[in-house]
């Protein structure tokens, strides 16, 4: 059977990609929109698992995230559990401490490279300096310690680098001012904060849904980049019952992961992409995924790796050692590891 003119023309654009060659809006549309289990499809996945390993010299990482908090949250994000409008009737749900710290003993005798403090804009900003300093007490100066929480200022980010945060987590999500209550603008100078306090990115674009396009993908994959992401990566949108997204269709696997791979041909740079702890992801170029205890706003758990969609560092690891990747051995390296005044401007 002769190759059909969309598998040639695939195969032209990845060979592109494959140059280091920047793709057109027209190219990134092509692959974006492929049937996911189509052949050209199966070429792009390939390519972006060709682009991972050399970037990683075959090294993947599993970090791991702790939800000390679940709203209520008045930034009302859609698809959030913690969000308010989710949830109006909710009162502020706290993770104890001494769990927190159980949580972070835990990850760090099962191997996670690094560890993250993930808490919603509705928590006392204030405790974020005095967590860190006891998580920091119980698993010493060499486990990269990240933070999650709402929007800064450049006084707060650099609070938080100062009290012992060696990077942070922060997107400027897919659909922001319209499923979200936060206007773009305030995620970009959060970022721009984020930067100038010296605390390195990771993020991912997400949550990706069926009405955003190419160009949508495309845009936050560019604008995310503007600030040398130590992670990147990808997360479909989870239709978490007694959200107001519910009734969304989520992306299958197949089609997170040709995405995924889609991303890793975009960002020729960034050594780990996730996300979705799964195989398919995997194999087209995941190389970071994530455990994850506590309070989660993807499910309404408040311990998502019993009865939730937390996973843990095992798992994951399982899926690894099935899909050709080798764990990195230790902490994950590149973040701001040094502490006291100096920032990144």
């Amino acid at each position: 059977m002769p190759f059909s003119e969309r598998f040639l023309r695939a195969n032209e654009i990845l060979e592109k990609a494959e140059a280091a060659e920047p793709l057109t809006p027209e190219e990134i549309g092509l692959l974006y929109t492929l049937p996911a289990n189509s052949p050209e499809a199966f070429l792009l996945r390939c390519a972006g698992l060709r682009r991972a390993m050399a970037l990683s010299d075959g090294k993947a990482e599993i970090h791991a995230q702790i939800g000390v908090d679940a709203g209520p949250c008045v930034k009302s994000c859609q698809f959030c559990s913690f969000a308010k409008c989710n949830n109006p009737e909710g009162e502020l749900k706290l993770t104890p401490l001494s769990a927190i710290l159980d949580y972070a003993r835990a990850f760090q005798e099962a191997g996670a490279n690094l560890l993250l403090l993930m808490s919603s804009a509705a928590f006392p900003f204030e405790r974020l300096g005095e967590i860190v300093t006891r998580v920091r007490e119980a698993v010493g100066p060499e486990m990269p310690l990240l933070v999650n929480t709402r929007d800064l200022s450049y006084e707060e980010a650099l609070s938080l680098r100062r009290a012992g945060f060696n990077g942070a987590y922060h997107a400027a999500r897919m659909s922001e001012g319209e499923l979200t209550d936060i206007p773009l603008a305030t995620r970009v100078e959060t970022l721009e904060n984020l930067r100038r306090a010296g605390l390195p990115l990771s993020f991912c674009v997400e949550p990706v849904g069926e009405e955003h396009t190419a160009r949508d993908f495309a845009d936050r994959v560019e604008l995310h980049l503007r600030y040398a992401p130590l992670t990147g990566g990808v997360g479909r949108r989870i239709p978490v019952k007694g959200t107001r997204v519910e009734h969304t269709r989520k992306f299958d696997q197949a089609e997170q992961a040709r995405l995924i791979a889609l991303y890793r041909l975009l960002d020729p740079k960034t050594p780990l992409v996730g996300s979705a702890n799964a195989t398919l992801a995997a194999n087209s170029g995941a190389n970071l995924c994530w455990a994850e205890c506590g309070y989660n706003p993807r499910d309404f758990s408040g311990r998502t790796e019993l009865d939730g969609v937390g996973r843990s560092v095992d798992y994951i690891a399982r899926i690894y050692a099935e899909t050709g990747w080798e764990l990195r051995r230790g902490y994950s390296s590149g973040w701001n590891m040094s502490g006291g005044e100096k920032t990144g401007e």
